[in-house]
């Protein structure tokens, strides 16, 4: 059985993908799997290095409560389960999450992220929100994530 407890982060902002910076502050959603996946991560290495994330499903949408625009990432499998190893071996450290190489985020970890779907919000209109999400659905703009120092 599936639990989904939502975990949000705060974050700085930074340089979008375009070059613009964000004027307020961005937070970032994840939803996590059941605790039987910590059994899986008990096994592997830690990823202290910066991890490239393959996108399988990317799309604009609203916050129910802000009505802001966000975008909804769902992770390939493989990059579901690197993702779940990498929060866990960074809970209560900054991460930088970066598209295109330019840092966009810098949540805390405050939790293992287990199920692979991502949200980020905070983007400045809705076409922000498009342009970015179909560029990640595409493939042509590169997800990755690699702890702070």
């Amino acid at each position: 059985m599936t639990s989904r407890t939502p975990c949000t982060f705060e974050a700085r902002h930074g340089p979008l993908a375009t070059g613009h910076h964000l004027k307020r502050r961005a937070t970032m959603s994840f939803r996590f799997a059941a605790p039987f996946a910590l059994a899986l991560l008990a096994v592997s290495p830690a990823l202290a290095e910066r991890l490239e994330l393959q996108v399988a499903e990317a799309q604009q949408g609203f916050d129910a409560e802000s009505s802001q625009p966000l975008v909804s990432i769902r992770l390939a499998d493989d990059s579901a389960r690197a993702f779940a190893r990498f929060t866990s071996e960074n809970v209560r450290r900054p991460v930088d999450i970066a598209i295109d190489g330019k840092v966009v985020l810098t949540p805390f970890i405050n939790e293992p992220i287990l199920a692979g779907t991502i949200e980020i919000r905070g983007l400045r209109s809705a076409q922000k929100a498009t342009e970015l999400a179909v560029r990640l659905r595409s493939g042509t703009a590169a997800l990755a994530v690699e702890p702070r120092e």
